[in-house]
């Protein structure tokens, strides 16, 4: 059995850093194309979710895949100067990956302030990245209350079309729904963790359409 990672103790007598929390007011979404630099970009599975960190000279990634079943991956490189997690970090960004395909990542940030985002694109087009910038809007109260909206099925996949048009079906979406996710999951062929894993991937995509939406009003 390989030895565990070494985590070195905090002194009981040192005192914490001093943690800081401040209000992001912006939301961005940016397309980087980052060719075959990326091991994200290498899986073929339709991406759930990522997790990233960023430690020890590594950029680590545990990624869920929208498969049959549960499938998690872990990838693992070391971040060099031209690595795009540098670039978030120094410009105080945390990046959550949205998708990946087609040797493109699509990330979302939080931004301290609108000057930020011009600076963080010069920063990667730097390097020789093709970045596009999808969406950059305010966080606001009222892209969140409730209206009556059309969605836009052509942002999901085959098989979270498949699964937002079941639960719709069977009343999933009611406000008083009692759905047995299980037979529903049985209907799909999958397990009952995949179809809640798949519904709110696509719900995700959706509140992103119906927030950009909202912002062109």
């Amino acid at each position: 059995m390989s030895e565990g990672p070494a985590f070195r103790p905090v002194d009981e007598g040192t005192p914490p850093k001093d943690a800081q929390l401040e209000r992001r007011e912006l939301w961005a979404v940016l397309k980087i194309d980052v060719g075959e630099n990326c091991p994200l970009t290498n899986i073929e599975a339709n991406i759930e979710n990522v997790d990233l960190q960023q430690m020890n000279g590594e950029c680590k990634a545990t990624v869920v895949t929208d498969e049959t079943d549960m499938n998690v991956l872990q990838t693992s490189q070391s971040m060099g100067t031209d690595c795009i997690s540098w670039v978030f970090h120094d410009h105080g960004l945390v990046p959550q990956v949205m998708d990946a395909s087609d040797n493109s990542l699509t990330v979302s940030v939080y931004p301290d302030e609108r000057e930020t985002l011009p600076k963080l694109v010069e920063s990667l087009r730097d390097l020789g990245y093709v970045v596009d910038v999808k969406r950059l809007m305010g966080v606001s109260q009222d892209l969140i209350e409730e209206s009556t909206v059309l969605c836009d099925l052509s942002v999901l996949t085959e098989k979270q079309e498949e699964a937002v048009e079941l639960a719709a079906e069977w009343g999933y979406y009611d406000r008083s729904a009692d759905v047995d996710m299980g037979a529903m999951a049985d209907e799909l062929d999958i397990s009952k963790s995949a179809l809640s894993r798949r519904l709110k991937s696509a719900e995700a995509k959706l509140m992103l359409e119906l927030m950009a939406d909202s912002n062109d009003c």
